[in-house]
């Protein structure tokens, strides 16, 4: 997984990252708490329900 310095410089470059196949809730947690743009998933409603629950309570 991307450690978050390199996620930032990613952003710092103005280029997006995104994750694939990524299918474990607590990695989808760390990712978007380390600003990816993306995540690919064969779970996506649980995915979207957990990204709503992250940016809902910080």
């Amino acid at each position: 997984m991307a450690e978050p310095g390199i996620i930032e410089g990613f952003h710092k470059a103005g280029m997006t990252m995104r994750a694939w196949t990524v299918d474990d809730p607590a990695t989808w947690v760390t990712l978007i708490n380390s600003g990816v743009h993306g995540i690919i998933t064969n779970l996506p409603v649980e995915a979207l329900e957990t990204r709503t629950l992250v940016k809902t309570t910080g």
